[in-house]
């Protein structure tokens, strides 16, 4: 059997295997009747609006999160602009706006620039270099948190949607419900009894998210 969907399983006892697969979403393999939707309607139109809250959707959305982000680069970043402007400069890099902008950028992505100012250097210029890039610092690894968390959830829809389960001579339980765990149950105790040394392994085919399965059977 040939199965794309996502892929769970449960080893108990030297011969039987528990396999989960979620094939959609509850949704897709029921209807509701019509009393039924025209109540939810009207209860949904009974609800007042509310206006948006932009500090929920700044705080709780990955699009808010990354205006956040974006915002304290932007500051950051001309931020240290002006304070070395204000600095006067120095060897390498002078107060214009074009260098003083280069210098904050280099010392906000890479903290090693800041090793190009010299010692004997004012202890301004030197704490100014030293501030922003442990800002940098820190907002390097906020991207690089956000990148990584945003590559294991791509991974994780990947191996959802393309893994595939080759198996056979397996027993096959189509859907979910109260009783799923009863039956698994039972069949694994008739194997039990049967005294089987052969391999037994159960698939179970449901619109259910398999994490939420596999906990259940592993309980």
């Amino acid at each position: 059997m040939d199965v794309p969907a996502n892929l769970a399983r449960k080893d108990s006892g030297s011969h039987l295997m528990f396999r989960t697969v979620s094939v959609g979403k509850k949704s897709d393999l029921r209807q509701l009747d019509e009393s039924h939707f025209l109540s939810s309607v009207s209860r949904l139109e009974e609800i007042p609006w509310a206006p948006p809250n932009f500090s929920v959707w700044l705080m709780s959305t990955k699009t808010g999160c990354a205006v956040i982000l974006a915002f304290f680069f932007a500051v950051s970043w001309i931020g240290g602009a002006l304070c070395w402007m204000t600095t006067g400069g120095d060897d390498n890099w002078s107060d214009s706006w074009t260098e003083a902008l280069w210098f904050s950028w280099g010392v906000f992505i890479d903290p090693g620039t800041q090793s190009g100012i010299a010692a004997s250097e004012a202890f301004y210029k030197m704490w100014i270099a030293a501030l922003f890039s442990v800002l940098g610092m820190a907002f390097n690894l906020l991207i690089l948190a956000f990148v990584v968390d945003r590559a294991r959830a791509i991974m994780e829809t990947w191996s959802s949607q393309r893994q595939q389960v080759l198996i056979s001579g397996h027993t096959l339980l189509l859907g979910w419900s109260e009783k799923t765990i009863f039956i698994l149950q039972e069949l694994s105790e008739a194997h039990r009894l049967a005294d089987s040394s052969e391999r037994v392994e159960f698939v179970v085919l449901a619109p259910r998210d398999k994490n939420q399965m596999e906990h259940d059977i592993k309980r």
